[in-house]
């Protein structure tokens, strides 16, 4: 039994709800974040997991568990999967330089004490909470709904277009980023149907990522770069070689 076109609208409007949502959510925390104060930092810790757990429960009360099983995903997959996590990145040491570790000495004197601590903190929100609200907004409502009804590049399209649009307020240099893991997450999304997938590829990056920084050295950009394009065109061409045999489906399709 297909969805009614009310059934279609109410899933559009509650996707839509929840982006602008979070839309402001990041808006407002960009500004209050500029205080650098320990209780600000908890305040935007608290304000994301709450979120991100009325994001998740609404999306399993829709869409029940299966999306976030991991059974039916072949070993390819997650290889593909893996190597274009890897790719993402490797493009990114590419931009910034050789991968280290080097301490934040942005922050304020009142939270240098806290310095690891706030670090753990937003790791916990790089590699948990973004990744859950991410996958549930972008894919498994709105590229989900758009899927119906447009062709599979055109909804991929339009969703990197609306995650762009959201990450605008970063810096220049993340933006390639950006790009790169929407339409990764897009094409994921796409050939798997399984929110679990873009879940952990973002996850993995972001545990990656929240664990190096990146020096001015450039010595390996070249090498880096290399690796980062071989990885991504044996992966997507992994992917584009799959058949679809999972595409998402709404609730009420998956039950009946």
């Amino acid at each position: 039994m297909k969805p009614s076109i009310k059934e279609h609208l109410t899933i559009f409007g509650c996707s839509l709800g929840l982006y602008i949502l979070n839309f402001l959510i990041n808006r407002f925390i960009v500004k209050i974040i500029q205080s650098q104060t320990a209780i600000i930092y908890i305040s935007v810790l608290l304000i994301i997991i709450s979120f991100t757990v009325v994001t998740l429960v609404l999306y399993i009360r829709w869409a029940g568990l299966d999306t976030f099983r991991c059974k039916g995903i072949g070993y390819k997959i997650w290889l593909w999967s893996f190597l274009l996590c890897v790719s993402q990145w490797l493009f990114f040491c590419t931009l910034g330089g050789y991968p280290v570790w080097i301490e934040n000495y942005y922050m304020s004197k009142e939270i240098t004490d806290y310095n690891y601590i706030i670090h753990i903190m937003y790791s916990f929100i790089g590699i948990f909470c973004i990744p859950v609200i991410n996958a549930i907004i972008y894919r498994g409502l709105l590229q989900n709904q758009l899927s119906k009804f447009l062709a599979p590049w055109l909804s991929i399209s339009i969703i990197t277009t609306l995650i762009i649009i959201l990450n605008l307020q970063k810096p220049v240099f993340l933006m390639p980023q950006v790009l790169f893991s929407a339409i990764i997450g897009g094409i994921i999304y796409y050939k798997t149907g399984k929110i679990i997938l873009c879940i952990l590829y973002s996850s993995f990056f972001q545990l990656i990522w929240n664990t190096t920084r990146y020096s001015s050295d450039r010595s390996f950009s070249w090498l880096f770069l290399i690796l980062a394009i071989t990885f991504t065109v044996f992966a997507i061409r992994g992917f584009m070689k799959e058949k679809v045999e999972n595409k998402p489906l709404a609730a009420n399709q998956q039950i009946n």
